[in-house]
């Protein structure tokens, strides 16, 4: 065979090339991005909360990811076979370790679910015992070891094969293996369903403890306006009225309106990263075109830049720290 001859794929040349300048930008983006979050992380000791070491972790999981995009680019820039057999084997190991990385991700985003559910429901006591070191580095090692080991060992069984796909012209799970749709299945059903039900079960609590927080507030509101205006209170009411204030006032130092404004910015980053996940998942799952493939791939490692601008945005924390950092007031991050 002539290692020389242009490789036959059903994306055009055109298309593959634009694809590789949209990673090398997300790549670019996403590396000083999330480089910044983890610097925020280590310059500023008010945000090194346990909420924020798994903010951190997926993170540190979003820059990985960009720093294996460089293969990926390599493997769309192929256009012979002698090109085509030099980037194999760096595919099949970069698109395990991507696999890996992605997969972390989701583990990690169900465990601040699970994180932030313990705060608003104002558990104290259960979140001071489950939320300490001894329990959050065991879940974060387990976030990088499951995933790897549901990608690599269904590989090492082989049940499926990833590398260099001629059919798409980049790093991809090979579809010529008779057990690759096999391997999708098992990667997907086992990182996929049982963290999105956390995360989904973990956020719709939340978003029920807030309503009836704000249900006793008003009412509570309500009840102070009557006394103030001269109406009376029931019995039943007056002589728990001074006791209700201050059970809500505590409620309300718990779940303060910062923390709300850290678990929708939380929130916001689920739904960033499925919205960019999800096509990814239909398209492999119902055997799409190749480039409707490689274009839903690009948004997957989309995700992996935006976070950084949710924080800066949205958090409170992290924006404050972003700004000290950008504009040299060190004197500020402490």
């Amino acid at each position: 065979m002539d290692n020389s001859t242009s490789v036959q794929c059903t994306v055009s040349v055109l298309v593959r090339r634009i694809d590789a300048l949209l990673l090398l930008v997300i790549t670019v983006v996403g590396l000083i991005g999330n480089a910044m979050v983890c610097l925020a992380f280590l310059l500023s000791y008010k945000i090194r909360t346990k909420t924020n070491i798994l903010v951190v972790n997926l993170a540190v999981a979003d820059f990985l990811t960009c720093a294996t995009m460089p293969v990926f680019i390599w493997s769309l820039l192929v256009d012979t076979e002698s090109d085509a057999e030099a980037v194999d084997i760096p595919c099949e190991v970069f698109l395990l370790l991507t696999q890996t990385f992605i997969g972390c991700s989701i583990l990690t985003l169900a465990l601040i679910a699970v994180n932030r559910l313990m705060l608003a429901a104002n558990r104290r006591e259960v979140y001071d015992k489950f939320c300490r070191h001894k329990f959050i580095f065991p879940a974060l090692i387990l976030s990088w070891t499951f995933p790897l080991l549901v990608s690599a060992t269904p590989i090492a069984l082989d049940i499926g094969e990833v590398g260099y796909d001629m059919w798409s012209c980049n790093c991809a799970m090979l579809r010529d293996h008779p057990y690759s749709y096999s391997y999708k299945i098992i990667v997907l059903s086992c990182l996929m369903p049982f963290p999105m039900v956390v995360i989904i079960y973990s956020y719709y609590c939340i978003y029920k403890h807030v309503k009836s927080h704000n249900t006793k507030i008003q009412q509570l509101q309500t009840d102070a306006s009557r006394t103030i205006s001269g109406v009376p209170l029931p019995g039943a009411n007056s002589h728990l009225f001074s006791s209700n204030v201050t059970d809500v006032n505590i409620r309300k130092r718990r779940f303060s309106q910062q923390q709300l404004e850290i678990t929708k910015n939380l929130f916001h980053v689920v739904v960033a990263f499925y919205v960019c996940l999800m096509p990814y998942m239909l398209a492999e799952f119902f055997k799409a075109r190749a480039i409707v493939v490689n274009q839903t791939k690009i948004l997957v490692v989309l995700n992996s830049c935006i976070n950084p601008f949710l924080y800066a945005v949205n958090h409170p924390h992290f924006r404050r720290i972003f700004g000290s950092i950008a504009l040299r007031r060190w004197m500020d991050l402490h």
